[in-house]
């Protein structure tokens, strides 16, 4: 039977082109290796795939698995009497069609398996999935990817955040003077009377638009910046009317260290309790202190990055247009940050094959990582509940955000 079911899936998968680069793994059990990455396990397929199918609990009568892999995993599934309806999920055609031809998959005459591309059904739970398809992802399954990796990631961030607890309660406690004599949220929203926003990250692309932020801004656009875009900004003479820093991390300080903040004087500074004290006691112009968290109950949005809240704070201040700029969420020309922006980092060479590339907005393959993917995903959503709000995006070597329209200068 085969693919039979799936004729136009059999055709899709028919003029698919194969992998770049596949091969037979030379391991004790038979499996692929794709781009340099074994498809399965080479020493003990079973015991994977059963960790694998772990992920599903045991009374589901409906999962999804997304990719076929060598079909362990799919065989564990139905292996279970409990699974009625197991639906097997393609992110990669290439990888898939290597697979197929590879070796038989029994799993397909199954009448409790229905067969669909990635593009076709999203991201849907219970699942689990095989890593190297979703790794590869096809372009129209990138969100997809981008969704899994996001669920994948969840319990690995709790833990991070558990660890570090006790070391930011120390910080909010050694900062609690200064949160008291902090303006509320409401001070800093009621300054502002412009209906535009420049939120400013710190990507690479931010390097082209300073005389285009500057000139906005002096035609009544307000200037929130990440942190992490201070140093370029005040290089290129742009003096943003707001800076957010919402990460605890003491590294936060070289954002702020060895500039001239008389100059900033003027220039509202949000954070979070928790942030490092060196970096609010030191700010000399006005302060607020606000919570940031996916919750509603929280003053600002945040799906992780800085980006978020400040995006939310320029909604929440009235603005009905979010121009974002330097907001590339990837690594354009192989670089992490703007020139001139502190704390820089490696994202090429031998040490960094972990990240994953995607497409940029002039069609061009560039790095990102998983963080990056889930900040994508974050400011999509939040857009989407903002229907009143138009976004714009500059800078096209960055990634595309849906629901944010390209504003070429």
């Amino acid at each position: 039977m085969g693919l039979d079911r799936w004729p136009s899936i059999a055709e899709e998968l028919k003029n698919a082109p194969g992998p770049n680069n596949v091969m037979l793994a030379m391991s004790p059990q038979r499996t692929l290796v794709i781009n340099g990455l074994h498809l399965t396990s080479g020493y003990d397929r079973t015991k994977e795939a059963q960790i694998q199918a772990a992920m599903v609990p045991a009374d589901a009568e409906e999962a999804w698995v997304y990719g076929v892999g060598m079909g362990d995993t799919i065989t564990q599934l139905l292996m279970r009497e409990t699974t009625k309806k197991l639906h097997v999920v393609i992110p990669s055609r290439s990888i898939a069609k290597a697979a197929f031809q590879f070796d038989r998959h029994g799993w397909l005459d199954s009448p409790r398996v229905e067969l669909h591309l990635a593009k076709d059904v999203g991201m849907k739970e219970p699942f689990c999935c095989s890593p190297v398809e979703v790794r590869f992802a096809d372009d129209d399954a990138v969100h997809v990817r981008d969704k899994i990796a996001i669920a994948l990631n969840v319990e690995f961030n709790e833990f991070n955040m558990a660890a570090r607890y006790e070391v930011e309660m120390a910080q909010l406690r050694e900062n609690k003077a200064q949160i008291d004599a902090s303006f509320p949220l409401k001070a800093l929203t009621d300054s502002y009377t412009q209906k535009a926003a420049i939120i400013v990250g710190g990507g690479p692309s931010l390097s082209g638009f300073y005389d285009w932020i500057k000139t906005r801004q002096e035609s009544n656009a307000v200037v929130i910046a990440a942190s992490t875009a201070l140093w370029p900004l005040m290089r290129a003479g742009v003096v943003p009317d707001v800076v957010v820093c919402i990460d605890p991390a003491p590294v936060m300080t070289k954002h702020f260290r060895g500039l001239d903040l008389d100059k900033l004087s003027g220039t509202w500074l949000l954070y979070i309790p928790t942030v490092y004290p060196e970096v609010v006691a030191r700010w000399k112009g006005p302060k607020v202190c606000a919570n940031v968290n996916l919750r509603d109950d929280s003053d600002l949005y945040c799906g992780g990055s800085v980006v978020h809240s400040a995006t939310d704070l320029g909604v929440k201040i009235g603005c009905t247009e979010v121009f974002l700029v330097g907001v590339d969420l990837s690594y354009p020309g192989g670089v992490s940050h703007a020139d001139g922006a502190k704390n820089p980092y490696l994202v090429t060479g031998p040490t960094q094959q972990w990240r994953t590339k995607t497409k940029n907005g002039l069609g061009e393959e560039v790095i990102t990582d998983e963080a990056l993917q889930q900040y994508r995903v974050k400011m999509e959503e939040y857009i989407a509940r903002k229907p009143d709000v138009s976004f714009y995006k500059l800078g096209r070597q960055g990634v595309t955000i849906k629901g944010a329209e390209w504003f070429d200068v």
